[in-house]
């Protein structure tokens, strides 16, 4: 059987605490997407991660193609949406890539589920970061961020707020140290290889 991609998300933010929050709802709508063609490229970050990014066919959406040593190649949808002054990716997986078989019923019960991740680009230097986790489940549980969510297990939010509701919330955090910490650890960063 196939691993679920769902997987592939989460080990792609590895270097940050428990990995982005994930949601029903993209960051994005078709009016809101933006082009950015200086993301397209081969990058290489440390250690022992690649990151390819093209074009998907006169679209605004990217596909990546995430390689770490030792495992299998994750492929993702990426949507970029500039709040305010900031870049963001929606990220997805790939459809393709599901399921390690075909089978319906599993496939029924598997979710396109949404991260999202900051992203600033300067020349050939690539800063991917994605919301601290336990900073927006500490905010959730103390009432002070009031997006519509359910939580798993108890202790993992799954957002279900509207896309209009995540591009507020996102553009007013996206320069808060708190959301996005800026130690090195909580980035990810690649340098341009092609």
């Amino acid at each position: 059987m196939k691993r679920l991609v769902f997987c592939a998300v989460a080990g792609l933010f590895l270097a940050t605490s428990c990995g982005p929050p994930l949601s029903v709802f993209p960051l994005f709508t078709e009016e809101t997407l933006v082009s950015a063609p200086e993301l397209i490229g081969d990058w290489a970050g440390d250690p022992d991660v690649s990151l390819k990014i093209s074009q998907v066919d006169g679209k605004k959406t990217l596909r990546a193609s995430w390689h770490e040593e030792n495992e299998c190649p994750a492929e993702f949808e990426i949507h970029t949406v500039r709040l305010g002054d900031r870049l963001f990716w929606d990220w997805t997986p790939c459809e393709h890539q599901s399921h390690e078989t075909d089978n319906d019923v599993l496939e029924y019960h598997s979710l396109p589920l949404h991260s999202f991740a900051r992203v600033d680009v300067e020349g050939d230097r690539l800063r991917v970061a994605v919301m601290d986790y336990d900073w927006l489940t500490k905010q959730i549980e103390s009432g002070k961020v009031k997006l519509d969510h359910v939580m798993l297990d108890g202790k993992i939010p799954l957002l279900t707020a509207s896309t209009e509701d995540l591009q507020a919330f996102f553009a007013e955090n996206a320069g808060n140290p708190d959301a996005f910490p800026e130690e090195e650890e909580e980035k990810l960063e690649f340098t341009r290889v092609k």
